[in-house]
C-alpha cells in the first residue's frame, strides 16, 4: 500500500480513484473494497479490525468508504504508506452532495427487485448487512470537520497531502513525486450523476440479481413439477 485516500465520499474520491489510476496505480475505491473484502469491512464495523496488511499487500491505494474510515487503522498496517485527505470548499457544500449521494442510492435501493434480492440471496443479505453497518455509522458517527480534523492531527504532515480536487494535478504530482499529465484532471460522479451506472454495474448488484435468476427458475421448475404430479391420471 502506497497511498490510502482519506477523504470522505463526495470529496472526489471517485476522480481522485481515476487520477491515480491514470498514474499506474492500482486502486482499490469502494466498488473494488464491497466485491473483494465486504466479509473483512463488515467485521471491521463490528469491532473485529482485520489484517489490512493481508488485504491490501497488492494494492497500491485506497479511495472511498469503507476505507476511509479506517485510515488509522490501515496507516497502521502501511506506516510508510502516504495519506490523501480530499476535501470540499466546505462543510456545507459537502453536506450539500452528500446527501444527494444518498437519495440517489435510496431510490435505486428501494428498488423491488433489489429489496427481493437482499432479503432472498446470499450476496443481498451480505450487501444488507454491509449497508446496514454503513448506514449506522453514517448516522451516528459520520461528522465531515471533525473527521478531517482527526486526519490532519493523526497524520504527521509530511505524508499528508490535504486535496482539492479544484487543484488539479500539480499538488497531487508534487506530493507523488509524479510528472504532470498532460490530459485534464478527472471530474467523475459530478452531481451524482455517475452512481446509477456505478450501482447498477457493481460486483455485488450484478451477483445478487444471477442468484435471483437461479432462485426464481428452480422456482418455476419444481411448480410446474409438482403441477404436473397432480394433473396426472390417479391409478385405478
Amino acid at each position: 500500500m502506497k497511498i490510502i485516500g482519506a477523504g470522505l465520499p463526495k470529496t472526489g474520491t471517485k476522480s481522485l480513484a481515476s487520477a491515480l489510476r491514470h498514474l499506474g496505480y492500482n486502486v482499490h475505491d469502494r466498488p473494488e473494497q464491497v466485491q473483494f473484502h465486504c466479509d473483512e469491512y463488515i467485521a471491521a464495523f463490528e469491532g473485529q479490525m482485520p489484517n489490512f496488511e493481508e488485504m491490501y499487500e497488492n494494492v497500491d491505494a485506497t479511495t472511498d468508504v469503507p476505507a476511509c474510515l479506517f485510515y488509522k487503522d490501515i496507516f497502521r498496517a502501511f506506516p510508510d504508506a502516504k495519506v490523501i485527505l480530499s476535501v470540499r470548499d466546505n462543510e456545507e457544500s459537502w453536506r450539500r452532495s452528500f446527501l444527494k449521494t444518498l437519495e440517489v442510492l435510496s431510490s435505486m435501493i428501494n428498488n423491488p427487485l433489489i429489496i427481493l434480492g437482499m432479503l432472498l440471496t446470499p450476496s443481498g443479505r451480505k450487501f444488507s448487512r454491509f449497508r446496514h453497518n454503513l448506514i449506522k455509522y453514517v448516522e451516528n458517527e459520520l461528522d465531515y470537520k471533525k473527521h478531517n480534523d482527526a486526519v490532519m492531527a493523526n497524520i504527521q504532515a509530511k505524508q499528508l497531502l490535504v486535496f482539492n480536487p479544484k487543484d488539479g494535478w500539480e499538488p497531487l504530482c508534487a506530493f507523488l513525486g509524479a510528472e504532470v499529465p498532460t490530459i485534464p484532471y478527472p471530474r467523475v460522479n459530478v452531481n451524482s450523476t455517475a452512481i446509477p451506472s456505478i450501482f447498477k454495474n457493481s460486483w455485488h448488484v450484478r451477483r445478487m440479481k444471477r442468484e435471483l435468476a437461479v432462485m426464481m427458475a428452480v422456482f418455476v421448475v419444481l411448480l410446474g413439477c409438482t403441477c404436473a404430479l397432480l394433473l396426472l391420471p390417479s391409478s385405478v
